[in-house]
């Protein structure tokens, strides 16, 4: 970690302005235990802006260094806000419908119910087109 955390000193000496170079830092500060410094260059990043995935991984980094300092509301909508940025990152497990459809429980919008019913449809077709079913249970005499 100590080399990586060098190689991100050095790119923001040449860039001050790299918000994934803060983003990257602050995750190897958490990773070695540093949590102030990682969340100051988290937020750091967060206040650059730059592309969409860097900030979504520092507001990931932010909500993993609540998460494990019990501050389970920063937790979440650091963790929510990263989810809103970049759905696809890969700190966060495939298809946790809840967090990425943030309207899931207001029945007002139609959308949430949508995607899931085609969620459905795709999982019966492959059902189908491949046969997928469970043996029957063996008769024993």
């Amino acid at each position: 970690m100590e080399r990586a955390i060098e190689s991100f000193n050095r790119a923001i000496e040449l860039d001050p302005q790299l918000a994934s170079a803060y983003s990257y830092r602050a995750d190897a500060y958490r990773i070695k235990g540093m949590t102030d410094a990682a969340i100051r260059n988290a937020t750091i990043a967060i206040q650059l802006g730059g592309d969409r995935r860097s900030v979504a991984r520092a507001y990931a980094i932010r909500a993993k260094i609540y998460r494990k300092l019990c501050q389970n509301d920063l937790s979440e909508v650091n963790f929510r806000k990263s989810v809103e940025l970049d759905p696809y990152l890969s700190d966060f497990p495939p298809l946790h419908v809840p967090l990425i459809y943030p309207g899931f429980g207001n029945t007002s919008s139609p959308e949430p119910v949508g995607r899931l019913g085609l969620f459905g449809i795709i999982i019966l077709t492959v059902v189908v087109i491949f046969k997928l079913t469970l043996p029957a249970p063996k008769k024993r005499d």
